[in-house]
């Protein structure tokens, strides 16, 4: 099994963690090219970032799970679409999160929070004349992208007055609505 991430980015516990969740497997926990190398024969299960290129090379790899959401690199390794082995993601895994900093930065934008932090550490008033801000409700809002992230960012808009415009590649419907 390996757990492709530097050791020093890895939070604490979770080493152990995975290899108690494994114990039939051996965890090998690197993105060194000429270790995983070394030991791709072996290699069934791979949780992370690899050397993407490597991939094609591991005969007994069953399962990647990354650790982002698209697939897109897939379309630039072709040898990989028949390589045998399943791949997961994590899709959808920090929509709320990435949602919520996504619009509060557009409040901070549209408020000049950043203004308005240094305008009071400077020990300075900002009048009304001073701040360059804007009403968020009725502009429009363009969600590029509208799988689970981009429709954790379109319902607070729609919730703050803004018509919502969502683009997709693809035609398919997304079930929120968005």
């Amino acid at each position: 099994l390996l757990l492709a991430i530097e050791r020093s980015r890895l939070p604490d516990g979770v080493e152990a963690r995975v290899a108690a969740a494994a114990p039939d497997h051996q965890l090998l926990v690197t993105r060194d090219r000429e270790e995983i190398r070394r030991v791709r024969d072996e290699i069934e299960v791979i949780i992370g970032f690899p050397p993407r290129e490597l991939l094609a090379e591991m005969p007994r790899l069953r399962w990647f799970q990354q650790w982002a959401a698209g697939a897109d690199w897939l379309r630039r390794r072709p040898e990989l679409v028949d390589a045998g082995f399943t791949l997961t993601s994590a899709v959808g895994i920090h929509a709320v999160q990435i949602g919520e900093h996504v619009f509060a930065m557009l409040l901070a934008l549209a408020r000049d929070l950043p203004g308005a932090v240094l305008a009071q550490r400077q020990c300075r008033w900002q009048g009304f004349n001073d701040v360059a801000t804007f009403v968020l409700f009725e502009k429009r809002l363009l969600v590029v992208g509208v799988g689970a992230l981009g429709a954790r960012v379109a319902d607070p808009g729609a919730a703050f007055g803004l018509p919502v415009v969502g683009l997709r590649r693809s035609h398919a419907k997304h079930g929120t609505g968005a």
